[in-house]
């Protein structure tokens, strides 16, 4: 079965000094990759094409068989890294706390360590006493973006 550290060093190789930055690595039995990156503005087609062909470049079909996917994190998965936080300043987030909490709100700013929102007023929730919340990474257990088609 092919090492996912194998594959994280191959990623870090390619990747290095870009934009771009992997979110995921999973490996299925059979040797089934997945491998989900996210970059500091955008990802493109083009950049999951290059990092896919270098990945099979470096890797030996004649010794282990595999099937590789590389995608995007997309915008409706749950952000994993700080460093996926500043490109969604502004964009409306839900976030669950790692106390069982969820708070809806519109990112504000970001830090090294934490978050501030502006929550918004939830109805089964008591009124809202604070116009901005500052949460640290540690306390956030997944933050995704509320995508709305208005």
């Amino acid at each position: 079965m092919i090492d996912k550290n194998t594959i994280e060093r191959i990623i870090e190789e390619g990747l290095k000094g870009s934009h771009l930055f992997t979110t995921d690595i999973i490996i299925k039995p059979i040797n089934k990759i997945l491998v989900f990156i996210d970059g500091d503005q955008y990802v493109t087609v083009d950049d999951c094409v290059f990092l896919s062909r270098m990945i099979e470049s470096k890797l030996n079909r004649d010794e282990e068989d595999f099937e590789l996917q590389v995608s995007s994190s997309g915008a409706d998965k749950a952000m994993k890294l700080p460093r996926q936080f500043p490109k969604n300043i502004g964009k409306s987030l839900e976030i669950l706390l790692t106390n069982g909490e969820k708070i809806t709100g519109t990112l504000l700013h970001t830090s090294n360590i934490s978050i501030t929102i502006a929550p918004q007023a939830s109805k089964s929730r008591k009124p809202l006493t604070a116009s901005t919340i500052e949460l640290n990474f540690t306390e956030i257990e997944k933050a995704t973006r509320i995508i709305s088609f208005k």
